[in-house]
């Protein structure tokens, strides 16, 4: 089981988080997640949506911009913020992040066709990083 601490910013007045996250049990989902990734490409591609996290802190604001194809031209745009559930732990940020790719999805009421999230893939450790955790969810 990781440490209930938050190590990033402890000592300097940045919150910290306080988690009963267990990194085995965490490693077996994204096993068994990872054989739910599909790499058919979709069938028309008429827009596509970029989504990224950025924090300050253990505080997480993040942001998603739909774009219509071929003329990529803005069809919205909407951002989510809170404080992340778990400190950064390598290899576990889609553990991390879906908090707000889920209140991004949710916001957005353009369903893209393609969904670009800067995070790994199925190229991850386990063969779950934080792209395609928010694919098969």
């Amino acid at each position: 089981m990781a440490d209930s601490r938050s190590h990033r910013g402890a000592g300097r007045g940045r919150q910290r988080i306080k988690h009963p996250f267990d990194t085995e049990k965490a490693q077996l989902a994204q096993r068994s997640l990872a054989s739910k990734i599909s790499f058919e490409p979709p069938r028309e591609i008429r827009s596509i949506c970029g989504v990224d996290v950025s924090y300050r802190g253990e505080e997480g604001y993040a942001a998603g911009v739909v774009l219509s194809l071929p003329a990529m031209e803005e069809i919205e745009a909407e951002t989510a913020f809170g404080t992340a559930p778990i400190p950064y732990m390598p290899g576990f940020l889609g553990f991390r992040e879906m908090r707000f790719f889920a209140a991004l999805f949710r916001k957005l009421k353009t369903k893209a066709s393609v969904y670009m999230v800067n995070g790994h893939g199925a190229f991850h450790p386990e063969g779950l990083g934080a792209a395609s955790h928010f694919g098969v969810a």
